[in-house]
C-alpha cells in the first residue's frame, strides 16, 4: 500500500510542475507515503487484533453452546427415563391389581360363589386369549371386543410381514409404532370399580401386549378368518382395508426386493382381498 501511494504521488509530481517534483526530491511527498503507510498497517494489525479476539470469544460461545446443550440433552434424557420408569411402575400396579381381581375371581368360582364377573358373557367371541382376558376383566362390550381384536391383528399381521424376512428394520418398526401411537390416540380408556371402590383404567397400549412374538402366516391367516368371516360385508371390508394399509406401509418401508415377504403378503392378499 506505501509504495503504490509513493509511485502514484511521483506520477503526479512529475506531470505537474519541477515545484511539486522539487518536493519529491526533497522527499517531503514520501514522508508524507510512508507516514500513510504506517497508518494503513497499524489500522490492519487493529483489524487482525479485533478479528483473533472475536474468534476467541466465538469460540468461547461455541464451547459454552456446546455445554449447554449437552447439559439440556443429559436433563431430557433423565426425565425421559424418570418418566419411563413412573409408566413401568404404574403398569406393575395395575397389573398387580388386575390379577388379585383375576385371583379373586377364581376363588369365588372355586367356592362356588357366583359373582358379576362370572356373569359376564360377551356376546362376540374374543380374538385370541388376551383379548379374552380384557374383555373378562373390563366387561367390554360386543363393539370394544371387535375394535380391540382388529387393531391387535393389524399390528400382529403388519409385524409377521416386517419379521418374515429375518430383518425388522427402523423404517418398518416406525410404521408399525405410528399406528399403535395413533390407536392409542384416538380410544378412550375404559374404566371400571371392583368391590372395594377402587377404579382401574384400561391402558389402551396394553391390547398390544405380546404381540411382539414370531407369527406364521397360517396362524395370521387363521386369526384373520376368526375376525371377519362372521362380519358383515361392509363391516369385513374395512377390517380387511385397515389390516391391509398397515401390511403394505411395512412391505413398502424395506425400500428393498425382497420376495419372501411380497409372496406371503401375496398368499394374504389372494385370501382375503376379493
Amino acid at each position: 500500500m506505501a509504495q503504490f501511494l509513493k509511485n502514484l504521488i511521483s506520477n503526479a509530481a512529475n506531470s505537474v510542475s519541477e515545484g511539486i517534483k522539487k518536493r519529491v526530491d526533497d522527499g517531503t511527498f514520501n514522508r508524507m507515503a510512508s507516514d500513510f503507510g504506517d497508518d494503513v498497517s497499524s489500522l490492519a494489525a487493529g483489524m487482525v487484533s479485533i478479528v483473533g479476539m472475536a474468534e476467541k470469544a466465538f469460540g468461547k460461545l461455541k464451547d459454552k453452546a456446546s455445554d449447554v446443550k449437552t447439559q439440556m440433552d443429559e436433563r431430557a434424557e433423565e426425565r425421559r427415563l424418570k418418566e419411563e420408569q413412573r409408566e413401568q411402575q404404574r403398569a406393575a400396579e395395575r397389573e398387580a391389581q388386575l390379577a388379585a381381581r383375576e385371583q379373586a375371581a377364581a376363588e369365588h368360582k372355586a367356592n362356588g360363589e357366583a359373582d358379576a364377573e362370572d356373569g359376564y358373557k360377551p356376546g362376540v367371541t374374543p380374538l385370541d386369549d388376551h383379548i379374552a382376558r380384557l374383555a373378562n376383566l373390563f366387561w367390554l362390550d360386543d363393539g370394544d371386543i371387535k375394535c380391540f381384536g382388529m387393531a391387535r391383528l393389524t399390528v400382529q399381521t403388519a409385524l409377521f410381514f416386517a419379521c418374515c424376512d429375518g430383518d425388522y428394520t427402523k423404517r418398518e418398526r416406525k410404521c408399525v409404532e405410528a399406528f399403535i401411537d395413533m390407536f392409542c390416540t384416538e380410544t378412550q380408556g375404559i374404566e371400571i370399580e371392583d368391590e372395594d371402590g377402587v377404579t382401574h383404567e384400561l391402558r389402551i397400549r396394553s391390547v398390544f401386549d405380546g404381540v411382539e412374538r414370531p407369527y406364521t402366516i397360517d396362524e395370521i391367516i387363521q386369526l384373520t378368518h376368526r375376525l371377519v368371516d362372521d362380519m358383515s360385508d361392509s363391516d369385513r371390508n374395512d377390517a380387511i382395508n385397515l389390516i391391509d394399509y398397515l401390511a403394505q406401509e411395512v412391505v413398502e418401508a424395506d425400500n428393498r426386493e425382497d420376495t419372501v415377504t411380497e409372496d406371503y403378503y401375496e398368499q394374504w392378499r389372494s385370501e382375503f382381498m376379493y
